[in-house]
């Protein structure tokens, strides 16, 4: 029942259960654990259970009482066991009914239950209930109210009270109806049943009926006929009050506040609450109809004024309801237990709140205060909220009882004295500690000892001394805070002492330095999707370097990585990594640096942005034939305000979405995103509309919201707009045709939609003959109509209005113009022929014929101007091209060329001249010329031949960079496709940018090619790590042609890679030398050149001329049958640095044939069979290992150049595959030789085949090497080696 102190040393009930282990001298009031509640109900003849369990030394005795009376036990009521006092009673009745206590005493004290009332579970009849049915004959429209007082019933939390209805005459085995609750029909908190307006259908009977959950049994009132009467006429009416509340309205703090307003009128009143001077309770919820506003649980700040307002067409009233939010009482300071010793004080102290403010009464073992023997040593305070004690003996051990009751209920608390007489023993004594400077520490003395023992405590000996050392008296605990790192560290001692004896007891200190955050994490803003990082380290004291641990928090609670997949912690720098962030990770991420002593934090926030949510509960408002309104509720912005909202529509006319336009339909509709009321928007008459909403924050756009669940289906109307884009397209001789386009279908406006076509045959200036009306029904994307049998080229005046069942368009149709259908002319232009005096060129050129007379008769129809039609001779199919001399455009000229304003158009002279470009250059052509109208063309005039002069050349095919290094690029490219004459060659222009990223035009080269059968190029003396623009042109006789640009960026300043190369004999006295490996290096060299001399000779070494673009070099002339050294130099682009290959010997003649008997021995084939089994032995263990998932070191390798062996599609070593036999397609051209180099011929590959360390495949004619064509072509695989198995390889380098 309540806590328990020491005065003046706390203890609580564990603590004197030690005690008593220690002296079995303690004694201990009893205390009560299990009560019953302070209300119970029963059945008749049903079991009733009072519970009352209490604790104490010695073992507390039970006795209960009823109405104030002892109640004997073992008569009707038995107690359940032996150990306790809860007691039983079976086959209870209306006379146990009363008032329950329980009374628990061990000659210590008398502690005491709360009252139990016991009541009887029952439902009583309807008083006075009459048997004939009670009629009420009511006018159609009218209000009414069927009264009901429903009888006793118990308990309330299980009787329901509710109406029935029946039809007159029905038997009572129909059963119960229940009525239903409808805006129209309701029931007030009495049970009284309501009708805001009656209808003929309310002839009923109904019935206030009763249930009792409890009992399981129902109860009916007296039955009432309901009776309407028609009237000629019904009247609306104005709403007026049934029911409301009682005002004030008095609930308790927790409870369920219902306030209800029932309104009657015609049509059926709405509803709606709003609470006056204050916002309505976020809790607050609107029930049956609007008619009931509940809060579930209210609370003080609920309380105040709320007003409710019945609203209809004819008017509103309004009705204010005062709730007042009350408490039954509560302890703020309950009385503790005591426990004490002679000649001490206690004090007791009992508090309470409530509302009404309870009033606090005083009891002793069960008997109030002001009927129990007055004692010197016990005094009630002036205010009545405590009772002290001093000088105690083992006399005063007793229970004390706080009451504190209001018009609400009480409560009741029990609080027990206890007088002891024992030694210091201990309870909690001084341990060792260990703490950081700047921490505190507290090290405990508490002993038990009645009367409470004196603490002393001292460091090293030595009395403590400073502010910083507390001792708090009840407990004897010493208190240090703010921890110095040397001068605090110590034993401490503590000793505890009563005039019955004293206790001692010490701790040791130990202090280390504090851990401090070195590296702390700093705020981030970023994207939703993003990775982001927070950082954190920490310092710490020597001493807990093993015992640093740095963990994560989000928002004050530790990040469990399981459940936040997308956060981890980088176990090595032990940083906090968020991956793909998403809104709901921003927070608060703090870094704990932890050791076993103490721990420190730093923080930093996140703030993940996104586009908003999407708006939810978009719901219309209103919804007329022009006008509607839509509201929404403001979604999430994600952490970036939301900057505006569109609104998006979509009709039953197509499934597609559109958005909403403004008043003038010109614009998308913004709505501000602090709107606060429905937004109105613009609508179309006879649509079916679904509406959605998407909101925009600085980062985008969100998703769409839900559509609009109710559909918005607007009344029809006449239609507002006539079709657009009329206008003529008459082609067909005599054929007038109006052509329009349709509207669409949330422009029709209403059903039976239509087009009006209203047309006369005239112009638009004449007098107007009547006009011809056509109705033409509307077909989607078909809107036409044809007027036949007309002369060609008949002026019309015609217009086109929309209508539908409604009516026609509220706005009137323009009128347009427009002629029947032309024909084919008639004329054709003569003396055709190009102008010899006009400037021309391969591609374009001016021609010049007669004029004609442009009449309609002549033309056909409208004189639009001429056609020149060309082609390539004997390639008309395949080369035709026209070009059109347009000298007037219909309508704007209409009638313009006549003869008349002939002269206004064109020139005096009566000849035409016209300008075509696109010619063929460089061919031989063939042209004539047409007279045009808007549809025809007329006959041919004479054809006329003639040579076109060569044209500029087109861009070349594709060109790229081949060869990026330090000092030059390499280009290549292909021909251009349109060379329009006679390729001369090519000019190549480059230009480096500066450090800005622009172009340097003062930088630019131009390197010049006169053969036009080159496609590469060197482009040298470039700076290193620089980008370049390159453009090349393609030149004719008639000069440049267009550009095609690349760009590229030099490597970076670095020596020519070394160059890789190997030698081939060519017979007894000549050696091929390849280096075609070393155009793929990282930084090749421009030019190449090779040195060489006979092995063993110490003198200087040969030389050949540098190559530039041939990457190999034969050399005759040498010893018959000798060995020669030879090593390969790169030249860099610039001409100043170089880089040689490293050296190798190659063999000519019949040294070369020694080499390959060898490897034709029988003992050196057993060696390579041996080496081929060991190495298949050796292949089958890497498998094996492989499949069971090891990855031999082989593997790991090649992984890490880049190349995965388990992709590769041919399998094998790449190195022993046979190169295929076709791929002479694949050769590079190569370079012209040079004058001095002597070129293998066809007659030699039967001498290199003597020697059996040539294969004659692996040079082409010129002499090029392409064994690098040959094995395995496969990018990544190429080595620039002989293969290793040939015996060329082994004959060649020694």
């Amino acid at each position: 029942m309540g806590s328990e102190r020491w005065i003046p040393l706390g203890y609580s009930v564990c603590s004197l259960l030690v005690a008593v282990v220690l002296a079995n001298k303690v004694t201990i009031p009893p205390v009560i654990t299990i009560q019953p509640p302070q209300e119970l109900g029963f059945k008749p003849k049903g079991r009733v259970d009072l519970e009352c369990v209490a604790s104490g030394i010695p073992a507390p005795r039970y006795v209960w009482k009823v109405n104030d009376t002892e109640l004997q036990i073992g008569t009707r009521w038995n107690r359940v066991d032996t150990n306790t006092g809860s007691i039983y009673l079976d086959d209870a009745s209306d006379l146990d009914k009363g008032s329950y206590q329980c009374f628990v005493d061990n000659g210590h004290g008398t502690a005491i239950s709360i009252k139990t009332q016991l009541k009887v579970a029952q439902l009583l009849p309807f008083p006075n209930t009459n048997i004939q049915p009670k009629r009420h004959k009511v006018n159609v429209g009218d209000k009414l109210t069927l009264n009901c007082t429903p009888p006793y019933s118990y308990p309330k939390d299980q009787t329901n009270v509710f109406w029935s209805w029946t039809k007159e005459g029905s038997r009572a085995s129909a059963g119960i109806i229940p009525v239903v609750a409808t805006p129209r029909v309701g029931w007030d908190e009495s049970g009284n049943l309501h009708f805001a307006n009656i209808i003929e259908k309310d002839l009923l009977k109904y019935s206030c009926t009763v249930k009792n959950s409890d009992v399981r049994s129902y109860i009916q009132g007296e039955d009432s006929i309901i009776e309407p009467k028609k009237v000629l006429r019904t009247r609306n009416k104005a709403p007026q009050k049934m029911y409301h509340t009682p005002t004030p309205k008095v609930v308790l703090v927790k409870q369920e506040a219902l306030l209800k307003c029932i309104f009657s009128g015609l049509p059926t009143p709405t509803v709606s609450w709003r609470r006056i001077g204050e916002p309505m309770p976020s809790s607050a919820e609107f029930l049956d109809f609007g008619r009931e506003l509940l809060i579930p649980e209210a609370e003080v700040e609920d309380a105040g004024e709320y007003e409710c307002t019945g609203e209809n067409s004819e008017g509103t009233v309004s009705l204010t309801v005062v709730l007042n939010v009350q408490s039954a009482p509560y302890f703020t300071e309950k009385p503790k237990n005591v426990n004490s010793s002679d000649s001490e004080s206690a004090s007791f102290t009992c508090r309470a709140g409530g509302d009404p403010q309870p009033v606090i009464k005083w009891f002793i073992d069960g008997v109030p205060l002001e009927n129990v023997r007055k004692a010197v040593n016990r005094v009630l305070t002036a205010d009545g909220l405590s009772i002290n004690y001093t000088n105690l003996t083992k006399d005063d051990a007793q229970v004390l009882q706080c009451m504190a009751n209001n018009t609400h209920g009480y409560v009741l608390e029990n609080a027990y004295l206890n007088v002891l007489a024992l030694p210091p023993e201990w309870r909690s004594p001084p341990e060792d500690a260990v703490r950081a400077e700047g921490q505190s520490v507290e090290f405990k003395c508490e002993t038990f000892a009645a009367p409470r023992a004196k603490v002393t405590w001292t460091l090293d000996g030595q009395p403590l001394q400073g502010s910083r050392f507390s001792v708090d008296q009840l407990t004897g605990t010493l208190s240090i805070r703010d921890i110095d790192l040397d001068e605090d560290a110590g034993v401490y001692k503590c000793i505890a002492t009563n005039k019955f004896g004293e206790l001692p007891g010490e701790a040791t200190l130990s202090t280390r330095k504090a851990t401090v955050v070195s590296q702390k994490p700093k705020d981030e803003r970023v994207e939703k999707g993003t990775d982001t990082t927070f950082e954190c380290d920490a310092t710490v004291d020597p001493a807990e370097t093993d015992n640093l641990v740095i963990e994560w928090k989000k928002n004050g609670e530790y990040i469990d990585y399981e459940r936040e997949p997308n956060i981890n912690k980088n176990l090595n720098t032990n940083a906090l990594i968020i991956t793909n962030a998403q809104v709901d990770d921003t927070a608060t991420y703090t870094c704990v640096a932890k050791t076993s002593v103490d721990e420190t934090e730093a923080s930093a926030e996140l703030v993940v942005f996104s586009v908003p949510d999407a708006p939810t509960n978009v719901v219309t408002k209103t919804c007329e034939a022009r006008t509607g309104s839509i509201m929404w509720d403001k979604p999430s912005p994600n952490n970036s305000p939301i900057l505006r909202y569109y609104i998006e529509m979509k009709t039953g006319f197509e499934d597609k979405w559109y958005r909403v336009k403004d008043r003038n339909g010109q614009q998308e509709l913004t709505v501000s995103s602090n709107f606060n009321a429905p937004v109105k928007i613009s609508l179309s008459p006879y649509v079916n509309y679904t509406f959605r909403v998407i909101a925009e924050n600085g980062i985008g756009l969100s998703e769409p919201s839900d559509p609009t669940g109710s559909v918005c289906k607007t009344p029809a109307a006449n239609p507002e707009k006539n079709p657009q884009n009329v206008r003529d397209e008459s082609k067909k001789p005599g054929e007038f045709f109006i052509k329009w386009d349709t509207m669409a279908k949330m422009d029709h406006n209403g059903p039976g939609f239509y087009y009006i076509v209203s047309y006369y045959e005239g112009r638009l200036n004449q007098v107007r003959p009547p006009w011809v009306h056509v109705n033409v029904t509307h077909i989607e994307g078909r809107g036409e109509l044809k007027i036949e049998d007309r002369a060609p080229f008949t002026p019309f005046v015609f217009k086109v209005r929309a209508a539908n069942a409604f009516g026609v368009s509220l706005k009137k149709a323009r009128k347009h113009f427009g002629y029947s259908g032309e024909s084919e002319p008639k004329v054709s232009p003569k003396g055709f022929r190009v102008d010899e005096e006009e400037p021309s060129n391969g591609t374009a050129a001016t021609f010049r014929w007669e004029k004609i007379d442009c009449s309609p008769e002549n033309v056909g129809g409208f004189f639009k101007g001429y056609k020149v039609e060309f082609w390539i001779a004997d390639q008309y199919e395949d080369t035709r091209k026209t070009s059109e001399i347009v000298l007037q455009e219909y309508p704007n000229d209409v009638l313009q060329c006549d003869k008349r304003s002939y002269s206004k158009r064109q020139a005096d002279t009566p000849v035409v001249k016209g300008h075509v470009t696109n010619l063929y250059p460089y061919s031989n052509l063939v042209a004539h010329v047409m007279v045009m109208n808007r549809y025809y063309d007329g006959p041919p005039s004479v054809k006329y031949e003639w040579l076109t002069p060569e044209g500029l050349p087109g861009p070349v095919g594709e060109f790229d960079v081949t060869q990026p290094a330090s000092h030059h690029v390499e280009v290549a490219w292909d021909e251009p496709e349109e060379v329009n004459g006679n390729l001369k060659g090519y000019e190549i222009e480059y230009v480096p940018f500066d450090e800005d990223g622009n172009l340097d035009p003062s930088r630019s080269s131009t390197e010049t090619i006169d053969d036009p059968t080159q496609t590469v190029a060197k482009l040298k003396d470039l700076d290193p790590d620089t980008k370049y623009r390159i453009c090349i042109y393609a030149k004719t006789g008639a000069g440049r042609g267009e550009k095609k640009c690349t760009e590229t960026k030099t490597r970076v300043n670095q020596p020519p890679s070394k160059p890789q190369f190997f030698g081939k004999p060519l017979g007894e006295s000549e050696m091929n030398i390849t280096w075609e490996e070393s155009r793929a290096s990282e930084n090749p060299g421009a030019t190449f050149y090779v040195n060489y001399r006979p092995t063993g000779d110490d003198g200087d070494w040969n030389t050949t001329d540098s190559q530039e673009y041939k990457y190999w070099r034969n050399i005759s002339g040498l010893l018959p049958a000798g060995r020669y050294d030879v090593y390969v130099t790169a030249v860099s682009g610039n001409g100043v640095t170089e880089t040689d290959s490293d050296t190798k010997e190659v063999l000519l003649g019949a040294r070369a044939a020694k080499v390959e008997e060898v490897t034709t021995a029988g003992w050196f084939i057993g060696i390579m069979v041996v080496l081929a089994l060991l190495l298949l032995i050796l292949l089958i263990v890497c498998l094996i290992k492989r499949n069971r998932g090891g990855k031999y070191p082989v593997y790991e390798k090649e992984k890490l150049r880049g190349h995965d062996p388990d992709e590769d599609e041919e399998g094998g070593f790449n190195e022993y595959q046979r190169p295929p036999e076709d791929d002479d397609d694949d050769i590079k051209k190569s370079q012209p030789s040079l004058a001095d180099e002597k070129e293998p011929l066809e007659s030699e590959t039967d001498s290199m085949a003597e020697y059996g360390d040539v294969d004659p495949g692996k040079f082409n004619e010129d002499g090029s090497f392409i064994g690098q064509y040959g094995g395995n072509k496969r990018e990544g695989n190429y080595t620039g080696e002989p293969d290793a198995t040939s015996p060329s390889a082994m004959s060649t380098f020694v």
